[in-house]
């Protein structure tokens, strides 16, 4: 845990590059790593649904990362109020659906 905590103060604290690779590069790949040891063992004791859930979520963050970043005008970014107002609703109903049940 300490070492994810490092590796995340280290690549904020650093510049970002003109081109090419750098150190940046190589803290950011060090934290994702760190992070995803501890993330691997929450997967294997939490069963296949965990392992789903972490592929959905990987597979819909990185989509809108991708058309973020492609995208050749600045609207894309706007769509982030409707987005927020989307995962609340999610959300809501998640915690509503747990105080149901229980």
């Amino acid at each position: 845990m300490a070492f994810i905590h490092f590796a995340s103060k280290c690549e904020r604290s650093l510049t970002y590059p003109q081109s090419g690779l750098s150190v940046k590069h190589l803290a950011w790949a060090a934290y994702s790593v760190s992070l995803g040891g501890i993330l691997m063992p929450i997967c294997l004791v939490g069963g296949p649904i965990l392992i789903q859930a972490a592929l959905y979520t990987g597979g819909i963050v990185g989509s809108l990362s991708l058309v973020a970043v492609t995208a050749p005008s600045d609207r894309f970014i706007n769509w982030g109020g409707p987005l927020a107002i989307g995962l609340g609703v999610v959300f809501v109903s998640s915690v509503g659906r747990l105080i149901i049940i229980i």
